[in-house]
This record gives C-alpha cells, structure tokens and sequence, in this order.
C-alpha cells in the first residue's frame, strides 16, 4: 500500500519551502493542499481538527497529522529516505542535525524573519531599531559561518 501524503501550506513560507524541498529530495508522491494563513484559511473547523496550533505547513500520512515543519523533516527523512544522508542514524550526527534545526527555528525564523524582516522591509524601525536588527541578522549569518566552516553543509559534509 502506498502512503497517501498531502501537505497542506502556502508556497511563500519559508518552513513549507523546507518541507517541499524534502519532498523533492526524497522522490515522494504528495498531494499538494494551499492553505493561506493571510486569509484565515488555517483556522477553519476542518483545518483546526487537523492542527489546533493552525500553523502551517501541515503533514497528513493515511489520515494522521504532523505539523512543524522541523518535525515533518526528520518524519520524512526517517521513514522514507533511503539511506541515512538526510537524517543519520548515528545519534550524535542525528543530534547535530536536530541541533541545527532547532537553531533554524528558535535563532533564524523566530528571532530574525518574524521579528525583523518585515518590519526591515515595511521601514517601520527607526535608525536606532534598523541598526539593532541588522546587527542581530549579522550575528545569526556569523553563527552559520562558522558551521559551514567546519562542514561542506550547515550539519554535515555529504
């Protein structure tokens, strides 16, 4: 029996892109469901049956939700990779890879293109809060340098 996968987001998100580009990583099959949070479309009855934290992008396999897309990552990775490239099986290089995408989460997403980009694009900070911000978006790319600078990818070398 084939899995049946539908991924439910909108092409913009950074979080959906990962997913979408694991996904096409691993040579899945999925559906492909635009769920726009702009429009409230994440807060149907249906959609919060599903998710109650209405976030997206949203994982169904044979009818059981996943949501974060950390969380869908290393889900697919795990069952349907075909070797241990993506997510290693190896607990420390695994924890290494949880580590960094965590840090993708809390550092980059949550503290820097929530927090700032928008504001940054929109010219809603003045030059105090401007120079704040980008000093912040300095020091996550720092901190992605000296990852990349000890692995040919931000986690791993293959």
């Amino acid at each position: 029996m084939t899995d049946k996968i539908i991924l439910y987001g909108l092409d913009k998100s950074p979080p959906v892109r990962a997913v979408l580009l694991t996904l096409k990583a691993l040579n899945i099959d999925y559906e492909y469901v635009s769920v726009n949070p702009l429009k409230g479309e994440q807060k149907t009855e249906d959609y919060l049956k599903k998710n109650p934290s209405h976030t997206i992008p949203l994982l169904e396999v044979n009818g059981r939700h996943i949501a974060d897309s950390h969380a869908i990552i290393a889900f697919l990775a795990s069952k349907y990779g075909k070797d241990d490239k993506l997510y290693p099986k190896d607990l420390y290089q695994r924890a290494v890879v949880d580590q960094r995408l965590h840090y993708e989460n809390g550092g980059i997403f949550s503290n820097v293109i929530r927090k700032h980009l928008r504001p940054l694009g929109m010219n809603q900070y003045t030059q105090e809060d401007a120079e704040a911000a980008i000093k912040d978006i300095i020091d996550v790319y720092d901190v992605l340098e000296a990852y990349l600078s000890e692995n040919k990818y931000i986690a791993v070398n293959t």
